[in-house]
């Protein structure tokens, strides 16, 4: 995918990210890598793909490789909400 439809996606999944008025918690397109002191404030984000993600911070992060049509994410645990459904 190009930069211009990874931008139009990230602006789409935004409106499902709590604070998604923050214009700081939702990055379009990131010129830079993503460190785990940008966790703190970075809720989405669109990357280019020579952007490697470091270990540290892959834990805490949910990966979707649009090329790959693959999602990569942290187990999801004491979810109420996803119990109820899968039952």
């Amino acid at each position: 995918m190009d930069q211009r439809e990874i931008r139009s996606l990230i602006t789409t999944l935004s409106l499902f990210v709590p604070g998604h008025t923050n214009k700081r918690r939702i990055i379009p397109w990131r010129n830079k890598a993503i460190s785990l002191a940008d966790l703190a404030q970075i809720k989405l984000a669109g990357l280019h793909k020579t952007f490697t993600i470091p270990k540290n911070v892959e834990r805490y992060v949910s990966i979707m490789d649009l090329d790959f049509e693959t999602l990569k994410s942290p187990p999801y645990s004491n979810g109420v909400y996803v119990e109820q459904i899968m039952r």
